[in-house]
């Protein structure tokens, strides 16, 4: 929007007859800037006489309006990002405990934790769980990864899905096991669950269990709660502090990331720089 106000008084101006009566190109701005100060309606009497100045503007500069309807889109962007921050921000303070129980029961080690709400039927979702399982891993950098995988009630293939991710970890097999599901095309039902899990060597019986017992069930009602306390808009998102301060993590102020980043590469540098 600022690249169209910067032509527009121009634009108006030049039809007005303003510049036609000054000597010097270099008076044009003051007198543009005088013109509106001591009448601030002109731009609206210019567009009530001429209504074709601005169709005839934009015909003869097209990327005037494009430029500024992007200028639009990302300074909206970025307000919604920094509004859901600033109430993210407000829920902990006021519920200074939800930080710490989010993350409970990291299923990696390393002394920073990366809390992630994910979307199970959500490829992005997947494709970034799996990157920062990657980085997790990382002798230099290790990430306690507690993931947060939001499902709704009637969601019966997303929850199959988590809970064979669970029962995969558990038996310590979840990078197999999620390289398979990331390849597989449509849903995923318990019985071809357990033919995958049988593929990569998993007991299928415990492999069962694990996927159906009180421990999965609480963790699919405590992540679904986080969610709707926390109400995000879209998944996958991030949230962590860049230092490890440990207890003194409360109330602190927290990096966000909406989405993911379109690498490896790029999701490194944001939580590492």
């Amino acid at each position: 929007m600022r690249l169209f106000f910067m032509h527009v008084p121009l634009f108006l101006a030049l039809f007005s007859g303003v510049y036609s009566n000054t000597n010097s190109p270099t008076d044009l701005p003051f007198l543009i800037a005088e013109c509106l100060s001591e009448n601030s309606s002109i731009i609206e009497n210019t567009l009530m006489e001429n209504p074709g100045i601005l169709a005839r503007f934009f015909k003869a500069h097209p990327s005037v309006f494009s430029d500024a309807q992007q200028d639009m889109i990302e300074h909206f962007s970025e307000t919604v990002s920094q509004d859901l921050q600033k109430s993210t921000q407000r829920l902990f303070t006021n519920s200074p405990e939800l930080w710490g129980h989010l993350q409970k029961n990291p299923i990696t080690s390393g002394k920073r934790h990366i809390i992630a709400f994910l979307d199970p039927l959500c490829p992005h979702s997947m494709a970034l769980f799996r990157d920062l399982l990657a980085l997790s891993s990382n002798a230099k950098t290790p990430l306690a990864l507690c993931p947060h995988w939001i499902t709704q009630h009637h969601d019966i293939n997303g929850q199959i899905i988590v809970r064979s991710l669970m029962a995969a970890h558990i038996l310590g097999k979840l990078q197999a096991y999620l390289d398979i599901i990331l390849n597989h095309v449509g849903p995923i039902s318990t019985g071809l669950a357990l033919t995958l899990a049988k593929q990569i060597g998993c007991d299928i019986k415990a492999f069962h269990s694990h996927m159906f017992n009180a421990h999965t069930d609480q963790y699919l009602t405590d992540a679904r709660s986080y969610g709707n306390q926390l109400q995000f808009p879209s998944f996958p998102t991030m949230l962590y502090q860049k230092e490890n301060l440990g207890e003194k993590a409360l109330g602190q102020p927290f990096e966000m990331i909406e989405g993911r980043p379109d690498s490896l590469k790029s999701l490194s540098k944001l939580l590492f720089q």
